[in-house]
């Protein structure tokens, strides 16, 4: 069985208190420290949790364990599908976070909006293959290995 967490992080100042609301398949502790590292270093995947770890802060963030689902199957994907929707659930209903992503992606919105701009931008990708068939830019790797291929290019050399 698979377990996965939501947690929050909490740093208190002496005016105000802020959040991050993160989720994991690992021990929430091993997380906290790879978050720690992160901000300390200032890696190249260091996430908006890393304000927590500022040094004009006197302690270190609190972190808290807000629910603990255990998943029937060793599905990673949808597993991982379930814990984020899960952790933007958190992340609408909690104050003062600083999570820069407070929504999850719509991946068919962009496409929709946008479906007449994509379709026109393949057309402007085509090329002529050396066997004369016109084919997007794209495929032609795939295209230079098909039978088709082979077949028109002959034809092209009168073989």
């Amino acid at each position: 069985m698979v377990k996965g967490l939501i947690y929050k992080l909490t740093q208190f100042s002496d005016d105000k208190k802020i959040s991050y609301i993160g989720s994991t398949f690992r021990c929430a502790t091993v997380r906290y420290k790879e978050h720690q590292r992160w901000a300390r270093y200032n890696l190249w995947n260091s996430s908006s949790c890393s304000e927590l770890f500022d040094k004009k802060y006197e302690n270190d963030p609190i972190l808290e364990i807000l629910d603990e689902i255990d998943f029937k199957y060793d599905d990673k994907f949808l597993n991982g599908k379930i814990l984020r929707k899960l952790e933007f659930y958190y992340i609408q209903n909690t104050d003062c976070i600083v999570n820069k992503i407070t929504k999850l992606p719509n991946p068919l919105s962009y496409y929709s909006r946008n479906s007449q701009k994509i379709e026109a931008k393949k057309k402007q990708n085509n090329v002529i293959c050396t066997c004369g068939l016109k084919i997007n830019y794209y495929y032609l790797k795939k295209h230079m290995t098909t039978k088709k291929h082979a077949l028109l290019l002959k034809k092209a050399h009168g073989e």
